[in-house]
C-alpha cells in the first residue's frame, strides 16, 4: 500500500519498516511541519480581525444611519469584513482537511 500525508512535513518518528504489518488506526509515523503552526496562526489572526471588523461595521452602520459618517467608510469596512469571513472559512476547511477542529 502507499501512504501519503495530507500536509507536507518532516518525519519525526517512525517505528515501522517496509513489510511490517499494521492495524487500522495504528500510528504509522509522526510528522512535524512549521506550516501547521502558520496555518493556526493565520486562523486565529483572521478570527480576531473579524471581531474588530464586525464592531467597526456596527459603528459605521450607526453613523451612516444618523448621516454622520461617510458611506464610503461603511462600504470599505463591509468589504473587509466579507473578505475576512471568506479567509476564515478557507482556513477552517484547511484545518478540517488535516484533521483538526477549528474550535
Amino acid at each position: 500500500a502507499v501512504v501519503t500525508a495530507k500536509m507536507e512535513g518532516f518525519v519525526k518518528h517512525s517505528n515501522l519498516l517496509i513489510g511490517d504489518y499494521v492495524s487500522q488506526g495504528q500510528v504509522l509515523t509522526v510528522l512535524e511541519t512549521p506550516r501547521l503552526i502558520m496555518l493556526q496562526e493565520d486562523f486565529l489572526t483572521v478570527k480576531n480581525q473579524i471581531v474588530f471588523l464586525q464592531q467597526e461595521f456596527d459603528r459605521q452602520t450607526k453613523l451612516s444611519l444618523e448621516d454622520v459618517g461617510a458611506k464610503k467608510n461603511l462600504q470599505k469596512i463591509a468589504s473587509e469584513l466579507q473578505t475576512a469571513k471568506v479567509r476564515m472559512a478557507s482556513l477552517e476547511k484547511q484545518l478540517q482537511f488535516i484533521g483538526l477542529n477549528p474550535n
